[in-house]
């Protein structure tokens, strides 16, 4: 049943509110040190040796923490499940790291901006080493426009972070978000580090959410369209037309730029992204994420509804 004590909803707080607190709690509290969400970091911090139950205690805790939670007092509980839910995605990470990348870009340091991107990427950056303003740039230093694409395709990723997680709480509640939000926490447990296992163990569920999420921001990208001074129809279009990553090619039609992601040319018909352009990409991330938060919101609405006239999923 949905939106009653089963689903983890407070009685005297509902689910929207849940929502857009641990929203805006993440936003207070800063992006995690790593990955994707505060539970993904968790997992990076599971030693690879040890007693397999000991190593297991983590997973196996945070999977039974929406069951336990319900026993505590309702503001117990609402502060509990607001801290569970913020600890599964990332909406603040991606924006702070092209905000870093923006101002280096503009001030000519590419090859520092460009220091920056497996950090964008949700991996660990390596530090930049200092380069004289005086300096000569290399031959081979990374060329702006480059790394202003690459930025500007994280930020249209960047719904990969928080869209399954937000809308499988405002379907089924925080029993809906843990398993997804674990799956990291449970591969570092199991010792499943290596290449082969993490492909098989992300077989199934990471298409899925990249599917969801990228299918969730490009019909984002052409609803805000005309309020970001852009056609809904050539939004479309492009995401129509886009063999893969249909979230990229909207951010490039929103942007009327082109970019250059994995040497790959995106809308190549105009004119290059620079720096000002990944300032202009992280509001629009930003549009996408509020539609996405009030997608969420509805969604919670709509069961609701549905439980009235005697639907319950």
């Amino acid at each position: 049943m949905i939106g009653g004590r089963d689903s983890n909803a407070a009685p005297r707080v509902g689910r929207p509110a849940l929502l857009l607190t641990a929203v805006a709690a993440q936003i207070l509290a800063g992006p995690p040190p790593r990955g994707e969400s505060w539970l993904s970091a968790l997992a990076a911090r599971v030693p690879d040796e040890g007693v397999p139950l000991g190593r297991l205690a983590v997973p196996l805790g945070l999977s039974r923490a929406p069951t336990l939670i319900d026993w505590l007092p309702a503001s117990a509980r609402s502060l509990a499940e607001v801290g569970l839910l913020a600890a599964s995605f990332d909406v603040v990470g991606c924006d702070r790291t092209a905000a870093r990348i923006e101002r280096l870009l503009e001030a000519g340091r590419a090859a520092e901006a460009a220091a920056l991107l497996p950090e964008l990427r949700g991996e660990p950056a390596e530090p930049a080493a200092d380069i004289p303003d005086d300096a000569s740039p290399p031959g081979d230093a990374p060329d702006s426009h480059a790394v202003a694409s690459e930025t500007i395709a994280a930020l249209a990723r960047r719904p990969q972070r928080y869209v399954a997680p937000w809308l499988s709480y405002g379907l089924l509640g925080l029993r809906g978000t843990m398993p997804l939000s674990l799956r990291p926490v449970w591969q570092a447990a199991l010792s499943w580090r290596s290449p082969l296992a993490r492909r098989w163990t992300s077989a199934r569920a990471a298409p899925t959410v990249r599917t969801l999420s990228d299918g969730a921001a490009a019909a984002a990208s052409v609803a805000l369209a005309p309020l970001l001074g852009s056609s809904a129809a050539e939004t479309w279009r492009a995401v129509a037309s886009a063999h893969s990553e249909p979230e990229i090619a909207a951010m490039a039609a929103l942007l009327d730029r082109s970019l250059v992601v994995d040497g790959e040319p995106v809308n190549d018909q105009a004119a290059p992204a620079g720096p000002e352009d990944v300032r202009r990409a992280r509001r629009i991330a930003w549009a996408i994420a509020a539609a996405a938060a009030c997608a969420s919101v509805g969604l919670i609405f709509a069961t609701r509804l549905l439980r009235r006239i005697g639907l319950h999923l």
